[in-house]
């Protein structure tokens, strides 16, 4: 592939697609240094980085360890919570036929959802509720099975019959013990009046999911959790209060959803990682055991009883596939933040304020519109048949279009693969802050940006680049540039305005030299990463 136009900009090469990207699926023998290796069929030849081998059961691994494949993970964990709490009862003298879900019963409560779905979205189009949640047909019936047995046996409808783990998680959760005495009185009088009982059904489920939830946060704080960086074997994914549960397990249900691209992102992932923590080591910078821990409990600590703990942001806001990735991420950050301790100056900080922070962390706008042509069906939620193919032949035919003059709002129209999702009933009228109304963003911060592309501080660490950066930090006004590659497909980007920031920042705050300091660590610790991957001797990617 040529080289790209900047340091953050990944423009596209169609040819260097026809080669690459297009056949990841067939990771050749020849690009791991022989033609006597054993090859994976599915995973190619064995990952190393310096001599140190990757192996496939690792990349495997981190595979259950990211969507969806963590979400089937979670369901294995919940449910050895749910079978240590009936041996429990049982063990109490409860009678086993209580935590039998008949077929029936789980087609009733399914035919139900469905209902309330095709009432939800009344146009049709979602005729089922697993389509929302793109679930595949057994995978759907598993969880709602789940659902029900675990309400039947953490939340039975009489409060009364409550487990102590419930009353204590709801104790946990700062509701007092007549909080809990209002539920057996609302039972009671439920059981008395059929027709209070009817109108509080719709309700009282939702209520039910809210008590799920807290029920839930403090098993998780109960259990004992061993995952791949406490030292588990490659084959095990999780063990929960000392029962396994096998990448095996996992694997049947995530094989047809995997494609090359991912495990190509996977690999890079730990080429990455290694060859850091490598460079590191030998420079005499890697963090020891001990004070990783020590830094990583500092770091988490205060935000520990918070919704927003680090686990949560690292997940959710920052998009690491797991807290394990995350933690691998912080240790190189924090490695690298020893190394560099002598460049932290003021005058190297209000260098980068001036130059990038500012406009970033003032939150200054840019005002662009993006085609995005799609290889995924997102109405579907899966990827389409060839669709990096189909997408990049797409992307060609936008860029000639253009190229000879068509207006830029018709190609928009007809080629735009942005989608809104349809919205429910129960929130029409509601703002919707994360449209993305085809494209067309309006001014936006670089953060925002950044989540309609579907980037993150987690794929700007893998990939070494970062499309919103580039529209904007780099981007003229007036000017169209790309196709540059993205998460779904290819970007196409027509930038209209730029606003700068409408604060000025401070080193002399700490909160915000805090943040500055962050920025600027970011941004040389990619530029490191890149050079190191570069040196490193990698077969097998």
């Amino acid at each position: 592939m040529r080289p790209m136009t900047t340091s953050t900009s990944p423009r596209f090469d169609f040819h260097a697609a026809r080669t690459g990207f297009a056949l990841l699926a067939v990771l050749s023998v020849s690009a791991c240094g022989g033609g006597n290796e054993s090859v994976d069929p599915v995973f190619g030849a064995t990952l190393t980085v310096n001599g140190e081998s990757i192996s496939s059961d690792m990349v495997k691994r981190n595979l259950v360890y990211a969507d969806p494949g963590s979400q089937y993970l979670r369901m294995k964990q919940v449910q050895i919570y749910i079978e240590e709490e009936i041996a429990r009862q049982i063990e109490a003298g409860a009678d086993p036929e209580k935590f039998r879900i008949s077929e029936g019963d789980l087609d009733e409560v399914i035919a139900e959802a469905d209902a309330d779905t095709q009432t939800e979205f009344p146009d049709g189009e979602f005729s089922s509720a697993r389509e929302v949640y793109a679930a595949a047909e057994n995978v759907w019936r598993d969880q709602v099975r789940q659902g029900q047995l675990f309400q039947t046996v953490f939340l039975p409808d009489n409060p009364n019959d409550y487990p102590d783990i419930t009353v204590a998680a709801l104790m946990e959760q700062g509701k007092s013990p007549d909080f809990i005495d209002r539920l057996k009185e609302g039972y009671k009088l439920r059981q008395e009046d059929p027709e209070l009982d009817a109108a509080a059904a719709q309700g009282r489920q939702m209520f039910k999911m809210l008590l799920s939830s807290m029920v839930t946060m403090t098993l998780d704080k109960t259990a004992e959790v061993r995952r791949g960086d406490d030292g588990l074997a490659p084959d095990i994914a999780m063990e929960v209060n000392g029962r396994s549960i096998t990448v095996g397990e996992i694997w049947p249900l995530l094989e047809a959803l995997v494609t090359p691209e991912d495990i190509y992102r996977q690999k890079l992932w730990f080429a990455r990682t290694v060859a850091l923590r490598q460079d590191l080591e030998t420079l005499g910078f890697w963090m020891s055991d001990e004070e990783f821990e020590a830094a990583y409990l500092a770091h988490t600590e205060p935000y520990a009883a918070s919704p927003f703990n680090i686990p949560t942001v690292a997940v959710q806001f920052k998009k690491f596939p797991s807290e394990s990735d995350y933690k691998i991420w912080f240790r190189i950050s924090e490695s690298y933040k020893k190394m560099t301790a002598a460049d932290i100056t003021d005058q190297n900080l209000e260098a980068h304020l001036m130059q990038r922070a500012n406009n970033l962390l003032g939150l200054g706008t840019v005002d662009c519109e993006v085609i995005l042509v799609s290889a995924y069906d997102f109405s579907s939620k899966s990827w389409k048949e060839n669709g990096w193919v189909h997408a990049e032949a797409r992307a060609g035919e936008v860029m000639r279009a253009l190229a000879d003059g068509r207006d830029w709002d018709e190609v928009l129209n007809e080629y735009c693969d942005f989608y809104d999702p349809p919205i429910a009933q129960s929130m029409q009228g509601q703002p919707n802050q994360n449209a993305l109304k085809k494209g067309r963003f309006g001014p936006t911060n670089r953060n925002q940006l950044m989540r309609n592309l579907e980037e993150s501080d987690f794929s700007n660490f893998l990939m070494g680049s970062c499309v919103a950066d580039s529209i904007f930090f780099d981007q003229s006004v007036g000017s169209v540039d790309g196709p540059f590659r993205g998460a779904r497909g290819y970007y196409i980007i027509r930038v209209k305005g730029r606003q700068p920031a409408a604060r000025q920042l401070s080193l002399a705050d700490k909160n915000q030299r805090d943040l500055i300091e962050q920025d600027y660590l970011a941004v040389r610790m990619s530029d490191y990463a890149a050079q190191v991957l570069d040196r490193a001797e990698v077969s097998g990617l």
